[in-house]
């Protein structure tokens, strides 16, 4: 379950109206669990097995534990994955979490940029809290949906999320990582799906396992938006351009 909210759904009891946007509107954040068959996640760990066996960069494997990221930790992001397998492909192509995505967004949209973020076991992998861009720009909307193929929970390196940040730009510096107040853990079962949009002020907690995390984001994009054109994304240690 998803500590401390009610924002969590199973997809089979989801019903697409007015309470549910308007839900997903004031928490910035919308929990769909059971969204991934047991067989789907055993295609989708065979096909990210086998990126996650090719770093993308040399001393990747040397290290045996990622690469150190923009964020001072071990990880590795690794984007355009739709054309590297069946289920890949098939999951940046869910009609019905497309038409979930336009429910939440209020309009048409775009599946696109698969990408995986890959948290290595016992390697310090966490990632601070930030806003994917400054909120109020209306060019700049879209919804991230996470999906996670293992049980999520208080070791692994579960999504941190303060809901209703999602319309407020980050004025104050936070603790850079962990739990601050008012924040809420994610821990949710593997086939579940975490929507948020770009706004929300979110971190990921620590990977203290020995096993490697794995999380993979669909980006719903409105119609006729550019998710590649430069934007800032706000961290709670300040504020710093990034290029989406």
């Amino acid at each position: 379950m998803n500590k401390g909210s009610n924002s969590t759904m199973n997809l089979d009891q989801i019903s697409i109206d007015n309470s549910l946007v308007q839900l997903f509107n004031s928490q910035g954040y919308l929990v769909v669990e059971n969204i991934l068959s047991k067989d789907r996640i055993n295609s989708l760990m065979t096909e990210t097995d086998e990126i996650i066996s090719k770093p993308t960069i040399p001393y990747a494997k040397a290290l045996r534990s990622g690469y150190q990221s923009n964020w001072g930790v071990f990880s590795d992001h690794v984007g355009g994955i739709a054309s590297q397998g069946q289920a890949l492909a098939a999951l940046q192509s869910d009609e019905e979490v497309l038409q979930l995505a336009t429910a939440l967004t209020g309009g048409p949209v775009n599946a696109i940029g698969l990408s995986m973020q890959v948290m290595f076991g016992q390697c310090g992998c966490k990632q601070p809290w930030h806003q994917d861009h400054t909120p109020g720009d209306p060019k700049l909307k879209w919804i991230n949906c996470v999906y996670y193929l293992t049980d999520m929970n208080e070791d692994n390196g579960s999504l941190l999320v303060l809901p209703g940040t999602q319309n407020i730009p980050l004025t104050k510096k936070h603790p850079d990582y962990g739990l601050v107040p008012g924040a809420i853990r994610i821990c949710c079962p593997a086939g579940s799906a975490v929507f948020f949009t770009n706004g929300l002020l979110h971190a990921v907690d620590e990977n203290r396992t020995t096993n490697t995390r794995r999380g993979l984001k669909v980006n719903y994009v409105q119609v006729g938006m550019d998710l590649f054109i430069l934007h800032e994304q706000r961290y709670s240690r300040g504020v710093r351009r990034g290029d989406g």
